[in-house]
């Protein structure tokens, strides 16, 4: 965090100062919760209408997983580390051969 310009949010826990929104845990489960609830806007009825009232209802899939993404895009840029953890998307390719071969 101090690299990108922030303050530790660790270090205010551990002071005690900060609201429950700046807790890293709080904050990670907000943005798993954006998934669902992504998920759970693009396939209302309302969403769909209005796609259909502006004729893109042709493009809903194309919209729908591109939307996927950027809520993705969106919580790997902003997750936090909880304690001393990575997160868990981050596997050590560059000294395991197997997952470098797994994953890339």
């Amino acid at each position: 965090d101090a690299l990108k310009g922030r303050p530790d949010s660790n270090q205010d826990q551990q002071d005690g100062e900060g609201s429950f929104l700046s807790n890293p845990l709080v904050q990670d489960v907000g943005l798993l919760l954006l998934f669902p609830l992504q998920h759970l806007l693009m396939s209302s009825w309302l969403v769909r209408r209005l796609l259909s009232a502006l004729r893109l209802d042709i493009v809903e899939r194309s919209l729908y997983v591109a939307s996927t993404g950027l809520v993705l895009q969106v919580a790997i840029d902003n997750w936090k580390a909880v304690g001393e953890s990575d997160p868990f998307w981050d596997f050590p390719v560059r000294t395991n051969p197997f997952l470098w071969l797994v994953f890339t």
